[in-house]
């Protein structure tokens, strides 16, 4: 503990503000770094998703690959500007596709039938009138 005490008494004013500059230093532009540092990082892996995305591109354009159905639905949905979807949210998208389009099949059935139910009320008889066409003997 003395030992420290002594060690503080030997600095002088300029080394406690030499001391102050790299810490203010530290504190002010380390978050600066780092946003620059990110950026970068990002700008990088978007050009090399873009590239390995080019290369897949002419791969089916040449025939050598053949575009995935999932890979078809998620294009169409997905815009080009981020990296896409990933797997689990393809998949979910085209389990809601396919109840969707069942629920949609059932309400189209629905309205058939009711439709089909209302043609055929249209053409039957009241009762008040089914007794005109009563045979007379």
């Amino acid at each position: 503990m003395l030992n420290q005490i002594t060690f503080f008494n030997n600095y002088t004013t300029t080394d406690y503000i030499r001391f102050l500059i790299i810490v203010a230093g530290y504190i002010l532009l380390r978050p600066r770094i780092m946003g620059m540092v990110k950026n970068y990082q990002t700008k990088q892996m978007i050009k090399r998703e873009r590239e390995e995305l080019e290369k897949t591109r002419a791969a089916r354009a040449k025939g050598e690959l053949e575009e995935p159905e999932d890979e078809k639905v998620a294009s169409s949905i997905a815009s080009g500007s981020g990296s896409g979807w990933g797997t689990a949210a393809r998949s979910r998208a085209n389990k809601q596709k396919k109840v969707l389009q069942s629920a949609i099949d059932k309400q189209e059935e629905m309205e058939l039938v009711n439709e089909s139910d209302e043609e055929i009320a249209d053409l039957l008889v009241p009762e008040e009138e089914a007794h005109i066409f009563d045979k007379k003997e």
